[in-house]
Formats: C-alpha cells, structure tokens, sequence
C-alpha cells in the first residue's frame, strides 16, 4: 500500500481525461468517469477518490488514511488545497440538494488597502512557512464550553472608537444590500463573491472573511441547507432557493459584520415562514437589549419565540446550537459569546459600549449538522433548510444601536413589499428600523 508520504503532486485537466501526478507518475482517468460526486481510479492495489469539483490548481500534498476499504485496502484521501475535496468510499454523505461547484481562485486586494492582522501570511492561499490551507480551521466561533464572559474580557468601545464601528457598520450594509439586489435565478454564488469584492473594495475596505484562517472568499453563500460559512463557486442559484449572504468588512481598523436570507425567486410558503420567523426570532432578541441585560436572554428570547411558533403553526424549527454570535470591534471575533439558545449564564451584563453581533440561524428540522470535507461548510443533518440574520450591535445608555441596520437606500424585505403592494404602511427603511423606534431604541 502507499503512504500518505507519498509526496507532492498536481492535478491539471485534460480535453479527455483527469490526469493526476505524483512525483512524475501519471495517473489518468477517463473523463466519463468524473461523476458528480466523485470519480474512482484502481491502480495496482489502491483505489484513490477524487472530486470532480477543481481540476485545475498549482500543486498539494497527500492528506491521511480515513477508511479501511478491506483488511487489506486503505482510502486515501486527497487533501489538495484548491484542487480537489477529500471524498469517501462511498462519497460524502450530503444531506441535502446542494453539492460542491468548482471554486475559483481568491481574488486580489490592492495592495494600499490595510489588511486585518491575521491576513498576513495567508495571502496567495497558503500560509507562509508553513502548510496549505487550514481545512479545519477550529478558531471560527461554534462548538465550544457554554461558559460566562469576565466583565474585563468585553471591551468597551469609547465615543471614538463606536464611530468608527459606524462608519464600517454603514458600509458592511450597503455592500450586503447590493448583493441582495443581485440574487436572481441562474447567478453564481461566485458571481455574488465578486460583487461583495469589488463593492467592499470600492469603499477602500477590506472584505474580512479573505484569508481569514485561511478562507478562500470575500464572503460566505449558505444556500438552503447550508446553515454556515459556505464557499462561493461555480453553483448557480435556483428558482425557489433561499441564500444566507454573510458580509463581513474591515475599515479604519473595525469591523462590521452583517447577514441576511434572501429569497431566489418564487420561494415555497414553508420557505418563507422560515426565512420570516428567522427575523422575527432575531427582532425579540434585539428586543432584549439594554445596559444590566444577562447575555444568556439573547438565547432565551430566540428559543421563546420559536417554541410559540411551534405550538401554533406545528412547525419544528430548531435553533443551531454549535455556532455562535461574538463580540467584534478591532477583532473579528472575540468576547462576549453569544448564544442562541437557553442556557446559564454567570458572566458579565450588558453595559454602555459593549459591541458584538446576533446570528441566529433557525432549522426546518434538527439542530444537528454535518460538517462537509471543505472543513468549512456546515449543512443541516437532515438536510432541511436553515434561514439566518445577523448585524452587529451597540450597547447604549438608553437601548442598542444596530450599526449595520437598513439605511435609507436599502431594499425591503419581502413582507414588506407584500404590505406595500397590500396598500398597507411600511417603514422606509424596513422592518428593522421600525421596530427600534417602537421601543426607543437607536438604529
């Protein structure tokens, strides 16, 4: 049997074939092979599974032994970075309609936009002296001890520095709106990466998910059943999906973390019940904020408001307890740990200046999730769809801001257009502002 020491080689597509190479041996692999999951090679006694996602790349190394096929035969699985997704015997088990599309190369920042410290050495998609790309990255916020936060580990913003986080709220929201405005049937989640680039570039920011741990795009897709931090690639969007845009950017040292769910199209009405009642679960949570507030209420108010829906619709959302909302301001992510579900908390209380994102992301069905070979990618596991809202919050003295709350160019959501066109009154600036003013809080 070989090794994983096999060595290093690449991967480049010909007219008929997939040829593969190790250390000037090459492997080929008739292109009626190339399946939509995976494509199998026999050779001597080793079968090797490769995705037929990326065909075309620079060059990887050989990832580890997972299965054993027989007594006497492993699965090699093949972690080339940007070039080919590790696949099972059997193909990864997906749970639901999406599968992997080829991703394109990262695209280029100008070199006088300043970058977020942890970019640094990542640029390029491989970590300066070290290994290719991280593929279970472990840092993004999700599973992790449900534990108080220290008073002394929140930060709290001064009047300077809340500016600032304005400023780069304001802009995170404008470039969320004009991804939104492109999602139509027969666009690339892609194509949706390169508007979220150029916008966020544009506005001399900086789009905060490249390279962060090594992540290959400037903005991360969910589509249906995806509940996180899907990459952008070649799959186009369809009639009837629903998207998660989740934009993320980086301004004069802060950054604005922002997301919604989008509809393609005609959605089905279980579609949009979830996508609605997702934003209804985020708007009690915000309704729960205000200085002396226990963080665990965020959780509490999100669950509150499912289980009512539950009874009366007889539904069976479910909210997802392995990631998180968090603080954010010169750091991506850092303390207060934001939880979406009941839970004890001991730690500090809201207070004045306190900043950090709610994201609740709700499930059709089960909370559970798998987690796909990308190591990023986390789809529900029963493959029913999830529907997520996100915006980063100011804690003031007398409520909370949202600092990338609707402005006054930004769409309506789809009920809204449906109240409008009803003849019934709509806030100009959507649902979100609306709700602020109601109970006096800044938006």
């Amino acid at each position: 049997q070989r090794r994983a020491g096999w060595g290093r080689g690449a991967a480049q597509a010909e007219r008929r074939s997939l040829v593969f190479e190790f250390d000037g041996k090459k492997l080929k692999i008739p292109r009626e092979l190339c399946g939509e999951g995976g494509t199998c090679l026999f050779e001597g006694d080793l079968w090797i599974f490769l995705s037929a996602r990326r065909t075309v790349a620079k060059k990887g190394r050989m990832g580890m032994f997972e299965r054993t096929l027989h007594p006497f035969l492993s699965l090699c699985l093949l972690s080339l970075p940007s070039v080919v997704e590790p696949f099972s015997a059997l193909r990864f088990p997906y749970t639901g309609s999406v599968r992997p599309g080829a991703v394109a190369p990262e695209r280029e920042v100008p070199a006088e936009i300043p970058r977020p410290p942890y970019v640094e050495g990542w640029e390029g998609g491989q970590k300066e002296g070290g290994g290719p790309r991280s593929r279970f990255p472990g840092g993004v916020p999700g599973i992790g001890a449900i534990r108080g936060t220290l008073p002394f580990g929140i930060d709290v913003k001064s009047e300077g520095d809340a500016e600032k986080m304005r400023v780069v709220g304001r802009i995170a929201r404008e470039v969320l709106d004009e991804a939104g405005r492109a999602v139509r049937p027969g666009i690339s989640t892609d194509e949706i990466d390169g508007i979220v680039h150029a916008e966020t570039i544009k506005r001399r920011a900086y789009p905060s998910p490249l390279n962060y741990r090594g992540f290959p795009k400037s903005v991360c897709t969910s589509v249906n059943e995806i509940v996180v931090h899907g990459i952008p690639d070649s799959r186009l969007l369809k009639e009837g999906d629903i998207v998660n845009i989740d934009v993320t950017c980086f301004f004069d040292g802060f950054h604005g973390d922002c997301s919604e769910t989008f509809l393609v199209g005609e959605v089905d009405e279980a579609g949009r019940n979830l996508v609605k009642t997702t934003f209804d679960c985020f708007q009690a949570a915000i309704d729960r904020c205000s200085p002396g507030t226990k963080y665990n209420q965020i959780g509490a108010a999100i669950e509150d408001w499912i289980d009512e829906v539950n009874i009366r619709e007889g539904t069976s959302y479910s909210s997802v307890r392995e990631f998180r909302g968090h603080g954010i301001g010169r750091e991506f992510h850092c303390d207060p740990k934001i939880w979406h579900f009941r839970h004890r908390d001991w730690g500090s209380p809201m207070k004045a200046g306190h900043t950090f994102t709610i994201e609740p992301a709700i499930n059709e069905g089960t909370n559970e999730l798998i987690r796909w070979p990308d190591g990023w990618t986390a789809a529900t596991a029963d493959g029913k769809r999830s529907a997520q809202f996100e915006h980063t919050m100011l804690v003031t003295p007398g409520g909370a801001e949202l600092l990338t709350g609707k402005v006054e160019t930004s769409p309506l959501y789809f009920w809204e257009e449906e109240e409008r066109q009803q003849g019934g009154g709509v806030e100009g600036q959507g649902s979100l502002k609306g709700r602020a003013r109601e109970k006096g809080v800044a938006s």
